[in-house]
């Protein structure tokens, strides 16, 4: 199958996020995005702000999981395998 191309128009803005929470209903996924700002560790409690949320249907979030992995398989034969931290 060819490769559809896009032309995709409009200003987006760039942000950075290294906190996610997703949920999700019968009828939408929802990925919170933040960004963690004090991680108080003797209290195990995070500080978060807000980024942006995203509102998918299961199918899009269907269709998001199979490229995300497709990806991230394509990024470790590249570089290698990602490590995870040990949850505590």
């Amino acid at each position: 199958m060819a490769e559809k191309e896009f032309d995709i128009q409009g200003e987006v803005l760039d942000r950075y996020s290294n906190f996610v929470h997703i949920s999700s209903s019968f009828f939408d996924f929802t990925l919170r995005f933040g960004l963690v700002e004090d991680l108080k560790s003797e209290q195990n409690k995070l500080t978060i702000s807000n980024v942006t949320r995203v509102f998918l249907s299961p199918q899009h979030a269907k269709v998001l999981y199979k490229i995300l992995k497709q990806q991230l398989d394509e990024y470790e034969k590249r570089f290698g395998e990602i490590k995870l931290p040990k949850e505590e």
